[in-house]
């Protein structure tokens, strides 16, 4: 629960900093996606950080919402990407592997339309 809360903070953070104001966060902890509509369920050591994440989605159109595991195919292929590489990673759009085949698609506005 602690790694997928980092994880949303840490993608809410870089956002920010990119001066992105559309996000949707899609996650597959329902525990992480709850932590949105109750702070009550925020580890204490985690507090600090995700008040101030909280700040920054009040500058955003934020959404956030649940995605079973088993229909996550793109964090599956990052995954599985993940396995054979060292270090940290960073697109600013879907990587090939995630393109090619196409589990992320672009709609007629150029936006991505994940297909599973």
């Amino acid at each position: 629960y602690h790694v997928e809360l980092q994880a949303a903070m840490l993608g809410i953070e870089i956002a920010f900093r990119k001066g992105w104001r559309k996000i949707w966060l899609e996650c597959d902890s329902w525990f992480a996606v709850q932590s949105f509509k109750d702070s009550n369920m925020i580890p204490w050591k985690l507090k600090t950080r995700w008040n101030n994440c909280i700040f920054f989605t009040k500058a955003m159109q934020f959404e956030v919402s649940h995605i079973y595991i088993e229909g996550n195919c793109c964090a599956d292929g990052r995954s599985k990407f993940a396995l054979q590489t060292i270090g940290f990673s960073w697109w600013d759009s879907p990587p090939s592997f995630i393109r090619e085949p196409p589990i992320v698609r672009d709609d007629r506005f150029g936006l991505p339309n994940y297909v599973f």
